[in-house]
């Protein structure tokens, strides 16, 4: 009887011994990489010209502050179609503080609006032409300013957003600023609806 008694003591102390323990928190360590993407386009025609172009290119560096905190530096490089002298020219495209802790994420900066990402990101390809939104200059798809986005409950998010309007190529000076919100509901995997003004 005692041997039982001395066995169930010594199993109960040694799974409290293990299950007691608490789990080590890894120490976060800075680190960054850097972005590189390239947009490149190879073709030929009837006349058996071929043609090898290399049409845009991000060049930039994501760093990682701490568990929170990130920062982001990126360049557009390309035509400017503007009718001048120069075949490329490289703009400051992204340069921004993101905070982002469960559900709520901000940036602040010069910044990636939805407008044309938002689509792209979900399904998964760029546009080959200009977009009806980039055409008649609806909006930027960078400028500065700041925004956030807040995780409701799983299947619901709201955002805002507070911009300077004129895009990442001209950056005014002046004090006019350009707003929007929107909400996104993801009943499903695959479905989304979603209200921007």
């Amino acid at each position: 009887m005692l041997k039982k008694y001395f066995f169930l003591v010594l199993v109960l102390v040694f799974s409290t011994a293990l299950f007691s323990q608490e789990v080590e928190k890894k120490e976060f360590k800075p680190s960054g990489s850097p972005i590189v993407r390239v947009f490149f386009n190879y073709h030929t025609d009837f006349k058996n010209v071929a043609v090898a172009e290399i049409r845009r290119a991000y060049l930039g560096y994501k760093y990682k502050v701490s568990e929170k905190y990130s920062l982001k530096l990126v360049y557009d490089v390309g035509n400017p179609l503007d009718g001048g002298k120069l075949d490329n020219t490289a703009y400051l495209k992204i340069a921004q503080l993101q905070y982002n802790h469960k559900k709520l994420q901000w940036r602040v900066g010069m910044i990636p609006t939805k407008s044309f990402k938002y689509q792209e990101h979900w399904w998964g390809y760029r546009y080959l032409q200009k977009s009806f939104q980039d055409k008649y200059k609806f909006n930027s798809s960078a400028d500065i300013g700041a925004s956030f986005e807040y995780r409701i409950i799983d299947e619901i998010r709201i955002e805002g957003i507070v911009q300077n309007g004129e895009g990442y190529k001209k950056i005014q000076k002046d004090a006019t600023f350009r707003g929007g919100a929107g909400v996104t509901y993801e009943p499903r995997k695959n479905v989304r609806l979603r209200v921007y003004y």
